[in-house]
């Protein structure tokens, strides 16, 4: 069984793999988590991928779990790490959200994600990260969004 770490995780996002979109949302969730302090995410390394950042044993563990779960979200319990490291993601989401126009969640979470992975990756800078994801990703060639995300980002000490 995938470890406990993730299970936990799952349940309190409510993930699913139903199609594309959930399981970019569960990689992106997880590496946000993993950059924010979270313990025990340390297993899951990344590397460049379609969408960004992607864990293959992630995705084998994610796979693992799957939907057949029998935990309710109210049953599990996070240290107060975990519970700093959930806030600071969702935290980041709900300021993403405020200050963009509607965007697909799916592309602001990519956006957060590929910031961190070329940020720390090469120690890039800021327009060269930019240009990278715009080579990567045409659909992320909006530099106010990227400007709003990575202050959101630098705000967060993530940067």
């Amino acid at each position: 069984m995938a470890n406990e770490i993730l299970l936990k995780i799952w349940k309190h996002f409510d993930f699913n793999l139903n199609n594309l979109l959930e399981r970019i949302r569960v990689q992106k969730t997880i590496f946000l988590l993993k950059k924010s302090g979270y313990p025990g995410l340390d297993k899951y390394s990344y590397s460049w991928y379609l969408y960004g950042p992607y864990s293959r044993k992630l995705a084998a563990d994610a796979f693992e779990i799957g939907t057949a779960l029998d935990v309710s979200p109210s049953s599990v319990s996070f240290s107060e790490k975990e519970k700093a490291a959930i806030e600071k993601v969702k935290s980041i989401l709900a300021i993403f959200d405020k200050s963009t126009e509607k965007t697909a969640k799916e592309i602001k979470f990519e956006l957060l994600a590929d910031i961190l992975f070329w940020n720390g990756a090469n120690k890039k800078t800021k327009d060269e990260i930019f240009n990278e994801l715009v080579k990567n990703h045409d659909y992320l060639n909006n530099r106010t969004h990227f400007d709003v995300a990575w202050g959101i980002l630098s705000n967060h000490n993530l940067l």
